[in-house]
């Protein structure tokens, strides 16, 4: 099972690039994700709007829910344009790219009975490996779709696949007006015994297809 926590309340935040701090900055601002720095600058029209890199830090306990053996993922579903994320002062991912969800295991960084730190630097400033660097749009800066830990068991569906859920679904319409569905599910750490169980349904929430096969018809 699965278990999403939401992280979008409860950040600090500083437009000064301070560097990475040991504990937890008190005297920075209060901000709620989605956040950006650009709310203002960004929206004037004249491409002059502020490009830094700048700091966001909260704490978070470890989450109860993780099943012996699991994993605890930190998951970021936009940073702009490039980020660094660190749990308690260690550096646990660097990403590249304003619009695409990124993912890091945590799990060896938690602290059992103890707040953990987590620490993110965005920055909007130009860089020749993330692309684009020009276009008729602002590159807002900061955690700008939000934030959220995972916790999994140690068998389940591949989190570190491209940012992914683990699950990839391809419809294709067929002539006789129904549609075809293939599925491929992604699992990490499966045993001989595991088994993917599929079910799909219709617009109304009833149970359309059920099977283990990689390809439903309806």
């Amino acid at each position: 099972m699965r278990t999403i926590i939401n992280l979008n309340t409860g950040w600090k935040f500083i437009n000064h690039n301070v560097g990475l701090v040991d504990c937890y900055p008190v005297d920075w601002q209060d901000v709620t994700l989605p956040h950006t720095w650009n709310a203002i600058d960004g929206m004037d029209g004249n491409g002059s709007y502020d490009r830094g890199s700048y700091w966001y830090a909260r704490t978070f306990e470890t989450p109860k829910e993780q099943a012996a053996g699991g994993k605890t993922y930190v998951e970021v579903l936009a940073a702009g344009q490039q980020a660094t994320v660190y749990v308690n002062g260690e550096e646990v991912t660097y990403h590249e790219g304003g619009y695409s969800v990124f993912r890091a295991d945590i799990t060896d960084f938690l602290k059992e009975d103890e707040e953990n730190l987590l620490v993110i630097n965005c920055s909007n400033e130009y860089k020749d490996s993330v692309y684009p660097q020009s276009a008729d749009f602002t590159f807002y800066g900061g955690l700008y779709r939000g934030v959220n830990l995972i916790s999994v068991p140690d068998t389940h569906f591949d989190l570190d696949y491209y940012g992914g859920s683990g699950i990839m679904v391809t419809p294709r319409p067929c002539d006789d007006g129904g549609a075809e569905f293939e599925l491929k599910a992604y699992v990490t750490a499966p045993d001989m015994n595991f088994t993917v169980l599929y079910s799909i349904q219709d617009k109304d929430g009833r149970e359309a297809a059920y099977g283990c096969r990689p390809m439903i018809r309806l």
